[in-house]
């Protein structure tokens, strides 16, 4: 384990310092960084090799992104500003997160 890694409040899992919701519970995971700060290169879940950021706004981030699944196409990924996101909302995007 680095000290990178993020541990979870709830069952105390090691998780990447990339992901937002525990791999092993799928609670999520303290803020480590804000909407639109994610670094070049980063891989998300398993699969979306971050370029670059393309834009920002108040509802969240676009990056440039390559598929590394479907031989590096470019493909958009948004990540949303957790910001004024309801109580259902994160529930919703608890459940949806262990499907990707």
């Amino acid at each position: 384990m680095t000290t990178e890694e993020l541990f979870c409040e709830t069952c105390g899992a090691a998780n990447p310092p990339t992901a937002h919701f525990c791999q092993y519970c799928a609670s999520p995971l303290p803020f480590t960084h804000g909407t639109g700060d994610l670094p070049e290169q980063t891989l998300l879940i398993g699969r979306y090799q971050l370029l670059s950021r393309i834009g920002q706004g108040g509802m969240g981030a676009v990056y440039k992104a390559s598929d590394t699944r479907l031989d590096d196409r470019l493909v958009a990924i948004k990540e949303m500003s957790k910001a004024g996101l309801p109580a259902a909302g994160l529930e919703e995007e608890k459940m949806i997160a262990p499907t990707w």
